[in-house]
């Protein structure tokens, strides 16, 4: 069976017959978009995730990286050697909320808002350890 290729949007083979066939239909290179001009469902995120702002040090320390807190939601104490408390933050621009040293977080707004709401963070997890009490 002979194939032939056009250089036309259409690609086909010849039968025994002499015929002509069109096999499926064929486009340039040069059509096709990246995904990123139309994404699915799926691929679309609201993270943004902003750099960190700049807080300027003495002259012999560089400058020090400072992340905006949205909220505290919950603390736990670590597993393992020398775990400590952790926190669970939620950081402004960023979807997903992560774990963090407790003792990063001493002096914010963010944690003096989750103790005025749940108490003392040394001594109470999170909302669910709350309502577990009470």
């Amino acid at each position: 069976m002979l194939q032939k290729v056009h250089c036309s949007p259409l690609v086909g083979h010849a039968g025994r017959d002499g015929t002509f066939k069109i096999l499926h239909k064929t486009f340039h290179v040069e059509l096709v978009e990246r995904a990123a001009a139309d994404p699915l469902p799926s691929q679309i995120t609201t993270d943004t995730r902003p750099g960190p702002i700049l807080i300027p040090a003495a002259e012999d320390e560089g400058d020090q990286e400072e992340y905006a807190v949205e909220e505290i939601l919950a603390a736990k104490n670590a597993r393992g050697r020398g775990g400590g408390r952790q926190v669970l933050v939620k950081w402004v621009g960023y979807d997903t909320p992560d774990w963090q040293p407790l003792s990063l977080f001493t002096d914010t707004e963010a944690l003096d808002r989750f103790e005025a709401r749940w108490g003392d963070v040394r001594t109470n997890n999170s909302p669910a350890s709350h309502r577990k009490q009470g």
